[in-house]
């Protein structure tokens, strides 16, 4: 779970893409994100996502997922620059 942001603003149409299953999930329009990442699906505890935007630069970040389940991570895009 997380939010992804931009000067401290939520991104409309911001997405996440789970870089091994080339599966991409939409932010919510808040900027807000629950994303659900099965070990068991993806055979592994860590896990590379690719957060982006339209008119902004793209981030990856690894998450390793800990016993409890669950991890915050808060994601600042920088805009392109033209």
């Amino acid at each position: 779970m997380g939010e992804v942001t931009s000067g401290g603003k939520p991104i409309p149409g911001a997405t996440i893409t789970i870089v091994k299953l080339n599966e991409t999930v939409a932010v919510e329009d808040n900027g807000t994100f629950v994303l659900v990442l099965d070990p068991e699906r993806l055979g592994t505890n860590t896990h590379e996502l690719l957060f982006s935007a339209p008119r902004y630069k793209p981030q990856r970040h690894t998450v390793d997922i800990p016993a409890n389940n669950q991890v915050r991570l808060d994601v600042e895009l920088e805009p392109e620059r033209r």
